[in-house]
């Protein structure tokens, strides 16, 4: 806990500068030198940003943060974001299922047929845990 307290911390201090800070862009200067460009520089010269994949760049541009700023290993960070994926699924899972029992306990038929969802589930899991051996993490 503390380890990871001190990584936050770390983290904070070196993204201070900025995340703290006002930016105020303007690209007038842009607009002007992209008027007097020949259209074969242009061409060489990578000079707009529009047909970007910005999704792409940003998700490279978070991995190279993450790898050269604060130091993180790519395969811990896979793993974390398995945890994260499997933690919300079982979250909202145990949501729905809270929320299907509040609405369906009211009937006996509704909780006759709970139960059978229930059992079923359990006899699923119950398989697959006994015919696919667990992997190690």
């Amino acid at each position: 806990m503390l380890k990871t307290y001190d990584h936050m911390m770390t983290s904070m201090y070196l993204l201070k500068y900025f995340t703290c800070n006002e930016w105020a862009w303007s690209h007038s200067n842009y607009e002007k030198l992209l008027e007097t460009i020949p259209e074969t520089d242009r061409k060489e010269f990578f000079m707009d940003a529009r047909p970007l994949d910005w999704r792409e760049y940003l998700q490279t541009y978070v991995r190279g943060i993450k790898q050269f700023v604060l130091k993180e290993d790519s395969g811990a960070t896979r793993r974390q974001l398995i945890r994260m994926r499997m933690l919300r699924w079982l979250i909202n899972t145990v949501i729905i299922t809270a929320l299907c029992r509040l609405l369906l306990s009211n009937s006996q038929m509704a909780r006759n047929i709970w139960y059978l969802i229930l059992h079923t589930v359990f006899q699923v899991m119950r398989f697959f845990k006994t015919s696919v051996p667990m992997l190690k993490a």
